[in-house]
């Protein structure tokens, strides 16, 4: 999940091992980095049907919803334009590596997943390869809630490497309070809000850097470049009912650059806050924060 994970449940804790498990599953399931995961298996074997669980159908399933929802400015077939970037590890190992030389990268191409749900397979097309980085966390925190709300906890909150889902019993009658981390500022929180029954899900590209050659990267990259985003949009927190929404609409966002942002959010009905690279601070008008 590329990051600390965390579990809070209310009602039952006996089910905190249950969560860990259901975490190191789908990490297990969905990870690039792993040779073993489905999602590595469909990538190695890219333009030929591959068999996987229901819980990788309905990741591609929702990534693909999600590219169409965003008209592509969310792209879950990025994978080798990031491993040609250098992002061909975890980023801890990336951290201890020596920097790549830079490369020429192919122009993008517009492609999508082929799923057969009654077949239990996906294919990813040839030439591509599946990066769930953009949504396998988001998802991964609603699977979770689902799975321990059904096992018989009163209320649960999940959080993935800082994007946060929650429903059931809160722990006051306001819910949850969840603090958003201020991408200018590691340490430092950018708002508070509460929350009841969702998600939050933030992204930025000025966490996830490391060097190629001359140039620094970034995880976040343009469709219709392959290359990192370079607009002054530097983060955006989103509140959604879902976590798999959350994450893809924060990209979405973000790749909309500073003209584009709050217009992205509000088409798609959901709250959020654009951080630019000047310190200002763009919000939907529907977001409630506690000041």
């Amino acid at each position: 999940m590329g990051g600390r994970a965390q579990v809070k449940i209310i009602g039952n804790p006996d089910l905190a091992d249950l969560a860990v498990q259901r975490v190191e599953h789908l990490e297990a399931l969905w990870s690039r980095f792993r040779p073993d995961s489905e999602v590595s298996t469909a990538n190695q074997d890219a333009g030929h049907p591959v068999a996987v669980s229901g819980e990788t159908i309905l990741l591609a399933s929702l990534a693909t919803r999600g590219q169409v929802l965003t008209s592509g400015r969310f792209d879950p077939l990025l994978g080798l334009s990031l491993a040609q970037l250098g992002y061909d590890r975890t980023f801890c190992e990336i951290g201890t590596s020596t920097p790549r030389s830079p490369v020429d990268l192919p122009a993008a191409t517009v492609a999508a997943l082929c799923i057969d749900a009654e077949a239990g397979t996906i294919t990813v097309p040839s030439g591509h390869a599946f990066d769930p980085g953009g949504i396998g966390k988001g998802l991964a925190g609603d699977l979770v809630v689902a799975n321990l709300l059904e096992a018989g906890a009163d209320g649960v909150l999940v959080d993935l490497g800082g994007d946060v889902r929650v429903a059931g019993a809160g722990p006051t009658e306001a819910g949850w309070l969840i603090a958003v981390e201020d991408p200018l500022t590691e340490g430092a929180e950018l708002l508070r809000l509460h929350l009841t029954d969702g998600a939050v899900a933030s992204s930025s590209r000025l966490r996830r850097r490391w060097q190629q050659g001359a140039e620094e990267r970034h995880h976040l990259l343009d469709p219709d470049t392959g290359r990192p985003s370079d607009n002054s949009v530097v983060g955006v927190s989103v509140v959604a009912a879902n976590g798999w929404q959350a994450e893809v609409f924060a990209k979405d966002a973000l790749l909309a650059g500073p003209r584009g942002a709050i217009a992205a959010l509000e088409a798609q009905d959901v709250e959020g806050v654009v951080v630019l690279d000047d310190g200002r601070h763009l919000r939907t008008a529907g977001l409630s924060v506690l000041t």
